[in-house]
């Protein structure tokens, strides 16, 4: 849902996600942060957005999780 509408990914623990997007645009973000809200019926509060300019990639071109799970 949420890569469908901006490059992100998305890392955490168990009472909170964090989600790397590739672009900073708040308006964006209060509107996916209710979408995602509803849709797994949780409070929004359990999503916290963070804008990084480019989603770190591994050797074979794909996420690297380690290195954004390093960010939190």
């Amino acid at each position: 849902m949420v890569r469908t509408r901006v490059p992100a990914a998305v890392v955490g623990s168990d009472d909170r996600l964090v989600i790397f997007a590739e672009q900073n645009d708040e308006a964006l973000f209060q509107s996916l942060r209710r979408d995602l809200a509803e849709r797994l019926r949780v409070n929004h509060t359990c999503f916290t957005f963070r804008y990084i300019a480019a989603l770190p990639v591994n050797a074979n071109g794909k996420v690297d999780y380690r290195r954004l799970q390093e960010e939190l």
